[in-house]
């Protein structure tokens, strides 16, 4: 076997190996929010249609909610591990995407609590 065959072997199984860790990552992340959904560690929000547009390309980087009874309940010495962000109130066929929960921070100066998006781990019932 000469090296470029040998060269171009190579580049071809790290291709194959890095398609096959994305969907094991992909994967792994589907269980560990199914199980989060079962153990009540999902953060469910609800958002106009053009921030879900926003969020959804990515142009939209943190959530706010204001600093009231209902959010602080909700948000204070909460666990999650996932947000579930969905476009309006309804059934299953409204768009949606999930990402990882990373805390939140506190704003006092505007009286609200940010909460950072991470990256999208699914988008669903959504076609812009």
């Amino acid at each position: 076997m000469n090296l470029a065959a040998i060269l171009l072997f190579g580049i071809w199984l790290g291709f194959v190996m890095m398609i096959m860790f994305g969907w094991v990552m992909k994967t792994m992340d589907k269980i560990q929010y199914q199980k989060a959904v079962e153990s009540k560690k999902v953060l469910y929000l609800i958002v106009y249609r053009d921030v879900f547009k926003r969020i959804a390309s990515l142009e939209k980087t943190t959530e706010h909610r204001d600093k009231t009874k209902y959010w602080s309940k909700r948000l204070l010495n909460k666990e999650y591990k996932f947000i579930r962000f969905s476009n309006g109130y309804g059934n299953n066929t409204r768009p949606y995407l999930i990402t990882k929960y990373k805390g939140y921070e506190v704003n006092d100066l505007k009286n609200r609590y940010e909460l950072p998006i991470d990256k999208i781990l699914e988008l669903g019932n959504y076609n812009e």
